[in-house]
C-alpha cells in the first residue's frame, strides 16, 4: 500500500512537472517571436528575448527533474505536445491565422502521443 501511494506521488509530481515544463517553453517561445519581431541593427537586443532564453534555463532545469522519472525516449516523444501548446498560443496571444493542414498534422501528433503513453502504460502494469 505504502508503494502504491509513493507511485502516485510520483505520477503526480511528474504531472506537475510536465505542466510547468509546457508553461515556461511555450512562453519563451512567445516571447521570443514577439522580441525578434522588434530586433533591428538600432536595437538588436531585445528584453523579451532575454526573458525568453531565461524561461529556457527554467524549461532546462525541470526538463532534469523530468527525465530523473521517465525514459529518454518516452519524455522526448511527449514534447511533442509542445506543437499543441504553442499553435493555440499562437493562435489565441499572437492572433496568428491557422492552416486546415497544421491542424490536421497537430491533431495526428496528438493521437501519436497518446497511443505510445497508453502502450507504455501497460509495459509499466
Amino acid at each position: 500500500m505504502e508503494s502504491e501511494k509513493l507511485y502516485m506521488s510520483e505520477k503526480i509530481k511528474l504531472l506537475i512537472l510536465w505542466i510547468i515544463l509546457l508553461t515556461i517553453d511555450t512562453s519563451a517561445q512567445l516571447l521570443i517571436k514577439t522580441g525578434a519581431e522588434k530586433i533591428s541593427f538600432d536595437n538588436p537586443i531585445q528584453i523579451r528575448v532575454a526573458l525568453g532564453l531565461s524561461l529556457y534555463l527554467g524549461a532546462f532545469t525541470v526538463w532534469m527533474q523530468i527525465l530523473k522519472f521517465m525514459r529518454l525516449s518516452i519524455a522526448l516523444a511527449i514534447t511533442s505536445i509542445l506543437h499543441i501548446t504553442v499553435l493555440s498560443s499562437s493562435f489565441f496571444i499572437l492572433g496568428e491565422q491557422i492552416k486546415l493542414s497544421l491542424i490536421i498534422a497537430t491533431i495526428f501528433i496528438s493521437v501519436g502521443v497518446i497511443i505510445l503513453g497508453i502502450s507504455e502504460g501497460r509495459k509499466e502494469e
